[in-house]
């Protein structure tokens, strides 16, 4: 992951909408350093001009655990007493990432002492000590996953874990859950920013992160083609609305008036921004 991911939405959203202009015009990633302007600008070869801004709908405590999880010298690891084996740890949104990284160790030496090697702190029955400092570390699940460490030291692995839910059948659980963005006074500026602004188009492109359901994260996954028929509840101004899966993943739904949701074919991710 990089070090800035809110900038790499916009590159992706960028590169999307240049792909999508074709010779129709220039985008230009206006994001950066503009005092609070919108993230990019489309000046069409007809004269007319469009600007957008780009939202990414992502979990706060996450984002905080990743971003304090880049500034550590080894990410992802925390490094066990010799002979402990490799372990596993999948956690919570919100776990506190600096008492882990402190705590894990006493936390598997108690736990191979009782001779476990597998723990789900929430489904656990009884109070023991273990049990309640998994708990308040964030732990949702550890494990030792083998004994054959080839560094000859020990180690644990800690990943965020994420809910699982089903595949809806509906598309229009992509309008619900814009809609829902939309309405989240903490995302006010994603549609607010665009609107005092003269233009002849006004697009926000939003990535379901983190924060969206899981069933609309999903669904966005694998478009096939699938458009909602639902019109999103967009101020009066807002004149295109895109939602793509999180890091660029499938393709991309678009919602222009009149015409409605449609597909569009989204460029490889790794392709980098315009």
């Amino acid at each position: 992951m990089s070090v800035n991911p809110a900038r790499d939405i916009e590159v992706y959203a960028v590169t999307v909408l240049t792909r999508w202009v074709g010779e129709r015009g220039r985008v230009e990633h206006t994001g950066a350093g503009t005092g609070g302007g919108p993230d990019f600008r489309v000046e069409y070869v007809d004269g007319s001009v469009a600007i957008g801004e780009v939202g990414w709908d992502v979990d706060q405590r996450l984002a905080e655990m990743w971003s304090l999880l880049l500034t550590q010298p080894e990410h992802h690891v925390i490094r066990l007493r010799p002979g402990s084996g490799l372990w596993s740890l999948s956690l919570r949104p919100g776990a506190p990432i600096k008492r882990l990284l402190r705590e894990v160790p006493a936390l598997v030496d108690g736990l191979l002492e009782l001779g476990v090697t597998r723990m789900s702190p929430d489904s656990e029955w009884g109070s023991s000590d273990l049990i309640t400092v998994a708990k308040s570390l964030g732990i949702e699940r550890i494990e030792l996953t083998t004994t054959d460490d080839p560094e000859g030291g020990g180690r644990a692995y800690y990943f965020f874990g994420s809910s699982g839910s089903f595949v809806p059948d509906d598309p229009d659980v992509i309008v619900d859950w814009l809609d829902g963005y939309l309405v989240n006074p903490r995302n006010a500026d994603t549609c607010g920013k665009l609107l005092p602004i003269d233009a002849d188009e006004r697009h926000i492109f939003v990535i379901a992160g983190s924060g969206a359901p899981p069933e609309a994260s999903m669904f966005m996954l694998d478009l096939r083609g699938r458009a909602p028929g639902r019109a999103p509840r967009l101020p009066q101004g807002i004149t295109h609305a895109w939602v793509g899966a999180e890091w660029g993943r499938g393709d991309v739904a678009l919602w222009t008036l009149p015409d409605g949701w449609r597909i569009v074919a989204a460029p490889d991710a790794e392709t980098g921004g315009a």
